[in-house]
């Protein structure tokens, strides 16, 4: 916030003053405490904005006229939890992504250059040791796959590596029969299931579409889904199912000592 004080003065051409950012700093300073803590209810509706002389300017927002504003429905679900404590005008936040973006905020301004990032975020790879060689493919339509593995980055590379070295360990894993419950044919119904995802992969990108998406892309955004969907759905099966069996349990209970009550009754 200090920061962004001072560049939009500087872009003002005026002189910061710190009595100013002091007091700015000030009045926005418990908002700036809650949007980082993991669970706040007290959260400051942001209804007011700061113009480009950096006034505070309340006469861009729309009062509420008793009107229904337009919106879909999940902007209407929206609108209803985020007005969950209207009565004191806060917002309900739990787990505020704030911090994460501010964090984006941080990283795009050191690694970008007009909003363009131009190094990977995880192995800080240069773009330009990589990406000149894509754009050479995309104008030569050069359709050889070796060519478009040639091309990828360093994260790519691990990325297969990785895959590689894992399919390898489970291929000797079901073989050696250290185990019973994974044998070869439960080896050979995974191979199948990958093989699902690896055809549609083949039939949506290289076959139509490798040269209007890059491999290297391809690969990045296939290991980010499996690793993060991945994890997500084992847990929120396991939730869900916990959830369901205790619904099922106790609603089966109730019916069992209402309909004893009603027998005993009879």
């Amino acid at each position: 916030m200090q920061r962004l004080y001072e560049e939009r003065a500087n872009e003002r051409g005026e002189e910061v003053d710190p009595q100013q950012m002091a007091s700015f700093l000030l009045r926005h300073n418990l908002d700036i405490k809650r949007a980082h803590t993991c669970w706040s209810c007290f959260y400051t509706h942001d209804y007011q904005f700061i113009d480009e002389s950096g006034m505070v300017n309340n006469n861009d927002i729309d009062e509420d006229d008793g009107e229904d504003n337009e919106g879909d429905f999940c902007s209407k679900i929206w609108g209803c939890l985020s007005k969950t404590f209207w009565c004191c005008k806060c917002w309900f936040q739990c787990f505020g992504c704030c911090g994460i973006a501010q964090e984006e905020r941080e990283v795009n301004r050191l690694t970008g250059h007009d909003g363009i990032p131009k190094i990977d975020y995880i192995t800080f790879q240069p773009y330009e040791e990589y990406y000149p060689a894509i754009v050479d493919l995309r104008e030569s339509q050069n359709k050889s796959l070796w060519a478009h593995m040639r091309t990828i980055s360093e994260l790519s590379s691990k990325l297969l590596k990785n895959v590689l070295a894992v399919l390898v360990f489970i291929i000797l894993f079901a073989l050696s029969d250290l185990d019973s419950n994974f044998s070869w044919k439960n080896l050979i119904i995974l191979f199948l299931t990958l093989g699902q995802a690896f055809f549609i992969e083949y039939l949506v990108h290289w076959r139509y579409n490798r040269f209007n998406l890059s491999f290297d892309s391809v690969v990045k955004y296939f290991g980010c889904g499996f690793l993060l969907t991945t994890p997500m759905a084992v847990v929120f099966e396991m939730v869900i199912s916990t959830v369901a069996s205790g619904v099922v349990l106790i609603t089966g209970k109730s019916v069992f000592v209402l309909f004893y009550h009603v027998n005993s009754s009879v």
